[in-house]
């Protein structure tokens, strides 16, 4: 590898978007207290008997920007990606779950 790719790696490194995981709640969780960009989540229900509905917010409650809600089947999953630019947040990431038990990890790039 030569020096330019090297330092390219490492460049591409620094920018990989970083994993910030929450419990299982039944009510508000703030995830991530940093601004950055939202580049995705991987969130399930964790009953397996009730559906769930989460909603991100940026913020550190539901008064915040409304960034996704998810609705989740029982004991089922969404693991999705917001696209190339993702979604800029300004005061961290706060998941509300409004029905269900919700748990999961939100990537940020800082």
């Amino acid at each position: 590898m030569t020096m330019p790719d090297q330092v390219r790696a490492i460049e591409i490194i620094e920018r990989a978007a970083r994993p910030f995981s929450f419990p299982a709640t039944t009510g508000i969780s703030a995830v991530a207290s940093p601004d950055g960009v939202l580049t995705g989540w991987a969130l399930h229900e964790t009953t397996g008997a009730a559906v769930a509905t989460v909603s991100l917010f940026d913020g550190a409650d539901a008064g915040g920007v409304l960034l996704a809600t998810i609705t989740l089947a029982s004991g089922g999953c969404s693991i999705q990606g917001t696209g190339v630019h993702g979604l800029r947040v300004r005061q961290g990431v706060t998941a509300v779950v409004t029905a269900g038990s919700v748990a999961g990890t939100v990537w940020l790039l800082l």
